[in-house]
């Protein structure tokens, strides 16, 4: 099967590689950065560069993964701040911030890989989420509130 897995050249995105590639699965990494991936990632049999958060990169991934058997979104990041602060360095709101990469990038490409029939209906569709949704942490607000909506999304789109 071919696989497109984002967040796929670090972390818990690099393990998922190891074990896709280890069980005979092609897989197509999606990664926003430059360095090089961690050695669990080198199953990866090829690399999409692309930053999920905008237009453009969704396009990308779209005009470079071809047909797909499934997907997983293991990508995500963390932007740890004070909730009573509506901006960080650069005038970026770290809430809209978290919200967006971390559930509305991934539902966003998902429903662009439906709508352009690169993913088939009835495919397998994996979405991360973590204990943080229901346990969290001081400064993990846009986290927990984007993690909970992805588990949400996932009973939605379940049925």
């Amino acid at each position: 099967m071919k696989i497109l897995l984002t967040g796929a050249s670090r972390g818990i995105g690099a393990g998922i590689a190891a074990a896709l590639g280890e069980a005979g699965h092609a897989v197509v990494g999606v990664t926003r950065g430059l360095a090089p991936p961690e050695v669990g990632a080198r199953a990866v049999t090829g690399w999409i560069r692309a930053d999920l958060d905008t237009d453009a990169g969704i396009a990308r991934v779209l005009a470079e993964a071809g047909a797909l058997d499934g997907a997983v979104f293991s990508a995500g990041i963390i932007h740890r701040a004070p909730f009573g602060r509506a901006l960080a360095a650069g005038g970026v709101d770290p809430l809209a911030a978290q919200i967006f990469s971390d559930l509305e990038a991934p539902l966003r490409l998902l429903r662009a890989l439906l709508g352009s029939g690169q993913l088939a209906a009835g495919s397998s569709v994996v979405m991360l989420s973590s204990t943080l949704a229901r346990r969290t942490v001081p400064g993990n607000v846009g986290y927990a509130v984007a993690k909970g909506g992805v588990e949400a999304a996932v009973r939605a789109l379940a049925r």
